[in-house]
């Protein structure tokens, strides 16, 4: 058995993955479009809004938390999941995606930190968080298209 087959889930964890991403997606535009708020007690790390806070319990709206985590579970699960009938040359095409979607979002920071500033730039700090899987996921589809086409 291939070394990445290994570390593959199985393929009924990329409907789970699907599933959670669309939520978190559906959650974060919520939040964004129309202020959805859930306030909750949280332990903080650091908290830095009006005043600074370390090692403390904040109350704040865990909307975004919620949204965002649910969307990196979603997109870790959908990368990391077999496809529903594996072919041996889909290792090869996995190992070339991820390269690409490294390098495409190399690129992609580079543009941002030269001509993205301020709040903006911020808001692409936290695309970036998704980016890398994003990029994976377009470059593995189109890949897997192109070498079906050539076969």
């Amino acid at each position: 058995m291939p070394f990445m087959e290994t570390w593959l889930l199985p393929f009924k964890y990329k409907i789970a993955g699907v599933i959670l991403f669309f939520t978190g997606l559906a959650i974060g535009v919520v939040y964004v479009f129309s202020g959805l708020n859930i306030t909750l007690p949280v332990f903080a790390i650091a908290s830095v809004f009006f005043s600074n806070a370390f090692f403390t319990c904040i109350t704040t709206n865990v909307a975004d938390e919620i949204a965002l985590v649910t969307m990196l579970a979603g997109l870790s699960l959908w990368v990391f999941t077999k496809e529903r009938i594996e072919k041996a040359y889909y290792n090869d095409i996995r190992i070339l995606s991820l390269v690409r979607s490294i390098l495409a979002n190399l690129m992609f920071l580079f543009f941002s930190v030269i001509f993205v500033y301020g709040t903006a730039f911020v808001i692409v700090l936290v695309f970036n968080m998704y980016s890398t899987f994003l990029f994976y996921l377009l470059f593995f589809t189109i890949l897997k298209q192109s070498y079906k086409r050539k076969l």
